[in-house]
């Protein structure tokens, strides 16, 4: 009904055009002007806020002349009224898809999650994964000016010998696994075996690889090798769509070479 009424005033709006056409032509030129914008959003529309109402009042000052419109412009407030009303009554803001939540999506989950870091005192290290189709407006990761003092640093799971290097430089803080995309966010202890050195994770893996190819060169599709990476030092290994998988091919056979290259450069 919002939406409805604006555009019946529109018709007696234009009897009047000789006097009123300045403010539509305006909204025409801001609509056109915003029209080549790829993403949209309610706020860039802010500017012709004031416009806007000005047409839509000049419309039904005319169309509350006729008995039918006078009855449907003064049922305009109420309307909106209840619209509000019924929308907040029935809406959660965490709910997915809230017309109430704030910009950022889960900001107020992350916020949670630190303060009650935070209050439990002791330093923490909190790594963060996210899934391949997580939000790149909703960033979960960044800190204080004095990062290195902060009670609670916010770092991205970078893979398992990358975050060796991290864990040995945080040393003595807690360390948690935080996921963003479950629902709801998810927090729990770090696997500290997942975060190796080089060394150690190799010499872990070629020992399981032994056990599945004996002594002799061994080849085994990335998939494989992600398991056995699993069974040796624990928690989740990097997808290997993004680089490991030969031409596509997830049955296609690697070299444990191959592989291991393909581990150490992902993050």
């Amino acid at each position: 009904m919002l939406f409805t009424i604006p555009l019946l005033t529109l018709p007696w709006l234009w009897k009047d055009r000789d006097a009123r056409l300045l403010p539509i032509a305006g909204m025409l030129f801001f609509l056109i002007a915003l029209s080549p914008q790829v993403w949209q959003s309610p706020h860039y529309g802010s500017p012709a806020t004031a416009l806007f109402a000005l047409i839509v009042t000049m419309g039904m000052r005319r169309f509350g002349r006729w008995v039918p419109g006078k009855i449907l412009v003064r049922a305009l407030p109420l309307a909106t009224l209840a619209t509000l009303l019924i929308s907040a009554s029935g809406r959660n803001p965490d709910a997915a898809g809230s017309r109430w939540a704030t910009w950022g999506g889960k900001g107020a989950q992350r916020e949670s999650i630190g303060r009650g870091l935070a209050d439990s005192g002791g330093r923490h290290l909190v790594l963060v994964r996210y899934r391949p189709n997580h939000d790149v407006h909703d960033e979960w990761v960044y800190n204080d000016a004095s990062i290195d003092t902060a009670p609670v640093v916010w770092a991205r799971e970078m893979g398992p010998l990358r975050d060796g290097k991290l864990l040995r430089y945080f040393e003595g803080r807690k360390i948690w696994l935080v996921q963003p995309d479950a629902n709801p966010p998810e927090i729990s202890p770090y696997a500290l075996g997942s975060a190796a050195n080089p060394d150690s994770l190799q010499a872990g893996v070629l020992k399981l690889a032994s056990e599945v190819c004996g002594r002799g060169p061994c080849r085994l599709t990335c998939g494989q090798w992600n398991e056995l990476l699993m069974k040796a030092e624990g928690g989740a290994p990097p997808s290997v769509d993004t680089g490991c998988v030969v031409e596509g091919r997830r049955d296609a056979t690697v070299s444990f070479e191959h592989w291991f290259a393909w581990l150490q450069g992902e993050r």
